[in-house]
């Protein structure tokens, strides 16, 4: 009974000390473009980002039409500049940053959601689509990750 009582504590604890913290980098942008036009794309800049974008990243976007770009997480907004063959274009991106406190274990992260001014881009692109979806959800005391967080489908050029 003794041993019962024991391990029950010890497994107790291993599955205490073992909370998934989830999110383990800076949020960042998912840019879906048409992947015929990614041949003509030759540089993005992101403005105000603290992350570079690798010269070597673009080559990688020739192929799969997914691009993953950085916050600027000082502001509300990011403007990125993509430099194609024959045009520039510029696409801005609004959001609203929320700090989470996740436990006291993991401690607080920084997640992005759609602004309350319902202003979510500007863009020369002739159409795109953003959508928001939570990288951190908090349902029933379940803690995890696993969103896409911010998305922007440029429909056409």
């Amino acid at each position: 009974m003794r041993s019962i009582t024991f391990l029950s504590i010890i497994l107790s604890l291993v599955f205490y000390s073992c909370e998934e913290c989830g999110i383990d980098g800076e949020p960042t942008l998912k840019v879906i473009y048409p992947s015929q036009d990614t041949l003509s794309l030759k540089s993005i800049k992101a403005i105000g980002s603290l992350s570079p974008i690798p010269k070597e990243g673009i080559a990688s976007y020739q192929q799969s039409g997914v691009i993953t770009l950085p916050f600027n997480l000082t502001a509300d907004s990011t403007t990125y500049i993509f430099e194609q063959q024959t045009k520039t274009d510029t696409l801005t991106v609004f959001y609203k940053k929320t700090v989470v406190n996740v436990s006291k274990k993991c401690g607080y992260i920084i997640d992005i959601v759609r602004p309350e001014n319902n202003k979510e881009v500007e863009s020369t692109f002739e159409d795109v689509f953003v959508s928001y979806i939570p990288y951190y959800k908090n349902t029933k005391g379940i803690q995890s990750s696993g969103g896409e967080g911010v998305i922007v489908q440029i429909i056409k050029l």
